[in-house]
């Protein structure tokens, strides 16, 4: 088989394997949210962008648009083809060919290969297109809404930040504290009795207080629970409050944040997506697997 017929090959397959993880991993975040399936999700459209730079920058003609619908053939697979999917497919397909249309303009008038001229020239559009397939799958997916919630890996960044809070509130807290122990040293601190006396012989006051507080937060407490559990909590409490009450707009409030996040890093997803581009392409030099030539190119001069 010939080289040039390898390299295209590895390139389909690759795309297929692409848009099976990227769909694959992105379905299974929609009812536990996680900083690692947020970090999952820019790695995927920055790999997105990086392969389809690449391969715009490397084949003519036809072979793109091949790739780009083996991507689009598993990204329906995953999701479930219907009428509305099949439109998005479209779409993306047509801004697709709207990139394939600026960087072919912008290669062939280019004296040098540069990557960095992909920024301006198809890979905004680009990231705009894993925007536009990523928010459909989260509308479109038919997920269970009410099993939806946030998990306690979201709130760990953010528990040393809260804890600081608490220590201004009551000094005494110690990281890791449960309620229990909360309620025992604040106890102990007001009426200067031992935490274990307290313990042994006030068990009833302290299943009151804990009782008290639970009303407070209004949410069901046990004595173990810690800072980062009462605010996965309190969390997904008013996510499920917020949820039955508005279930028919949260797949398309849901499909907006997700389409308007990834525009929103837009301008560092596209820069990383070419940079990685660029990586691949040295590489596929390094190894021989490419080489470049140059040509003359024919200009018509006016003179007087």
């Amino acid at each position: 088989m010939e080289k040039s017929k390898i390299i295209k090959l590895a390139f389909f397959l690759f795309s297929l394997f692409l848009s099976f993880l990227t769909f694959s991993r992105f379905n299974s975040s929609f009812v536990s949210v996680e900083l690692f399936d947020i970090f999952l999700t820019a790695v995927f459209v920055v790999v997105f962008v990086g392969f389809f730079v690449l391969t715009l920058f490397l084949f003519d003609g036809y072979f793109p648009f091949l790739t780009f619908l083996a991507f689009l053939a598993i990204f329906l697979l995953k999701v479930g083809f219907s009428v509305q999917m099949f439109f998005v497919a479209l779409v993306a397909l047509l801004l697709f060919l709207f990139a394939y249309i600026r960087m072919e303009h912008n290669l062939k008038n280019a004296l040098k290969i540069r990557f960095h001229s992909a920024i301006l020239y198809g890979a905004s559009t680009i990231v705009t297109i894993s925007a536009l397939l990523m928010a459909s799958a989260s509308y479109f997916f038919p997920f269970d809404i009410s099993e939806f919630k946030v998990s306690e890996k979201m709130f760990k960044p953010i528990l040393p930040v809260a804890e600081k809070i608490i220590k201004l509130q009551a000094p005494f807290y110690e990281s890791g504290m449960n309620v229990d122990e909360f309620l025992l040293k604040s106890a102990s601190l007001q009426t200067g009795i031992s935490e274990s006396v307290l313990k042994k012989n006030f068990s009833a006051e302290l299943k009151k207080q804990r009782q008290e507080l639970s009303k407070n937060l209004g949410l069901e407490l046990s004595g173990k629970d810690t800072l980062l559990s009462l605010m996965v909590k309190k969390s997904n409490f008013y996510i499920e409050k917020y949820i039955s009450s508005n279930e028919r707009i949260i797949p398309f409030v849901f499909a907006l944040f997700v389409f308007l996040t990834i525009k929103s890093f837009g301008f560092f997803l596209n820069r990383f997506g070419v940079f990685l581009a660029w990586i691949a392409f040295e590489a596929l030099k390094l190894l021989k697997v490419i080489r470049i030539e140059k040509g003359q190119t024919e200009k018509e001069i006016v003179k007087i």
